[in-house]
């Protein structure tokens, strides 16, 4: 073995693997190559051997070798079983001299390996072990696509360790103490559509590959449906407003950010939406939560093509929806008008109209939420004490106030108006009315009317014998009006 100089500087290896014909990957044992040396040379790429190209930044040996070359090896990745080999890199630790006309300068610290036609895979698993005692054990694995980084993460050989997606587990060391060790590389969902794997050691080192497993790379692009969430109402006047993103596969959450959803409609405002995955928390489905709507108006979300990434980092289709838009209704409802007056004299009305801002519910009479429901209207005359112990719906009729039954209610959808009816009309007495928001009227939202208040009149019946409590100026009014109508009728007859 050539005699080694100590080594300082940093070493990279890099793989491309191996496939069985061009763009169908197959993994590499190396089992079936004959055992071989190539004395000086910066790759290994015969393709009647691997379909896998393995190369080093300066020359030195390059060996596919085990335990079928007479039992010399004893690294751990190649003594478990009779002709089971692996490519060793740097094979006998070269370290030329700088200057030297027979080698290039400096020792080899670079490595890499490729497949041989450059097609992507999915990189499941490989082994790695150090070949010489004295080289160095400390190695940043780093798998691209292309120039993009799936994932990079720095393992000591001696220990088992996790990072960036990559587990590191030891095997154990054919030295018997720590300067050959060996173990198992394994790859997560994101490393299913590589292109190369690189290796850089903080110093000099003899690496060996094993039992490189592969499978065909993930080159699908991930779908995505965007819907109105779950029990989100449509039409609705609460915000936020609600949707739910799926995708077909998991995808790199990191890549799904706010712009990447477009919101569309006819409701005005800085529409933004808020992004939180959720339950099956897989990676694959998301509640958009959209805000800042002022003026009512539809709100569309969508998710454009190439917006998002999987974890192979496929760019994802444009979505597609079922029902992905919802109706905002930014009115509250509320009693804009009625008929009734707040003084009749000797007769009172068999009906009145309510006047609404907005169209209600109509779901008939029997409907809980109607607005021709007789029950969602509370009419109560007051008890003998003169004082309304009424004071809600949702309190019904309290203390000596008697209620008056409502015969029916009438909607007019286009005036948004209610006609409601006593079939007689009101004797004597003082009354509170109340059009029922604690309880019952919505609009076509379900918003209850103001915002789950009451509509309050209160209004009186009075005899005619009231009338000079108008003061003496109305008297003399009177007077006057009784004596012009008397004189008219005389001029009549």
């Amino acid at each position: 073995m050539t005699s080694m100089k100590a080594m300082t500087s940093a070493a990279l290896v890099l793989f491309v693997l191996p496939v069985a014909a061009h763009g169908q990957v197959a993994s590499e044992n190396f089992d079936g190559i004959s055992a071989q040396i190539a004395p000086s040379t910066d790759h290994f790429d015969n393709d009647s051997m691997t379909d896998w190209d393995f190369t080093q930044a300066t020359d030195a040996q390059i060996a596919i070798a085990g335990q079928s070359n007479g039992g010399g090896f004893t690294n751990g990745l190649t003594n478990q079983y009779p002709g089971d080999q692996a490519i060793f890199l740097n094979y006998n630790g070269i370290s030329p001299t700088y200057g030297d006309a027979f080698s290039p300068p400096g020792p080899s610290t670079d490595f890499g390996f490729h497949q041989s036609d450059e097609d992507h895979f999915a990189l499941d698993s490989f082994q790695l072990g150090n070949n010489l005692a004295g080289y160095s054990l400390s190695v940043t694995i780093t798998v691209l696509r292309d120039s993009t980084t799936l994932g990079s993460g720095t393992f000591d050989l001696n220990t088992s360790s996790t990072s960036d997606g990559i587990t590191y587990t030891y095997g154990g060391d054919s030295s018997g103490g720590s300067a050959r060790p060996y173990g198992t590389l394994t790859f997560d969902g994101r490393f299913a559509n590589a292109t190369t794997v690189e290796l850089k050691y903080a110093g000099a080192a003899t690496p060996l590959i094993d039992n490189v497993e592969v499978s065909a790379p993930d080159m699908t692009a991930p779908a995505v449906t965007v819907e109105q969430a779950t029990g989100q109402a449509d039409p609705t006047d609460a915000l936020p407003i609600h949707f739910t993103a799926v995708f077909s596969e998991p995808i790199d959450v990191s890549s799904f950010t706010a712009s990447d959803v477009t919101l569309d409609g006819s409701a005005a405002g800085a529409l933004a939406a808020a992004i939180t995955q959720i339950a099956p928390n897989d990676g694959t489905t998301f509640d958009l939560v959209v805000s800042g709507l002022t003026s009512s108006g539809t709100v569309t979300a969508a998710i454009g093509a190439n917006r998002v990434k999987d974890v192979a980092l496929n760019g994802n289709t444009a979505s597609t929806s079922t029902d992905n838009t919802v109706t905002y209704n930014g009115v509250i409802p509320q009693v804009a008008g009625t008929s009734l007056r707040a003084t009749y004299v000797a007769s009172g009305p068999s009906s009145f109209t309510v006047t609404f801002n907005e169209p209600v519910a109509d779901t008939g009479s029997a409907g809980g939420d109607s607005v021709t429901n007789p029950a969602n209207y509370l009419l109560v005359e007051a008890g003998a004490d003169g004082t309304f112990d009424t004071l809600s719906c949702v309190g019904g009729r309290a203390g000596d106030d008697s209620q008056v039954p409502i015969a029916g209610v009438a909607y007019d959808a286009g005036t948004l108006t209610a006609t409601v009816s006593f079939g007689t009309p009101l004797p004597l007495g003082s009354y509170r009315l109340l059009v029922c928001g604690t309880t019952s009227i919505t609009d076509l939202a379900g918003s209850p009317l103001g915002a789950g208040t009451d509509w309050l009149f209160d209004f009186a019946v009075v005899a005619i014998t009231a009338v000079p409590t108008l003061g003496f100026p109305g008297l003399i009014l009177l007077v006057l009006l009784l004596a012009a109508g008397a004189l008219g009728h005389l001029g009549r007859s």
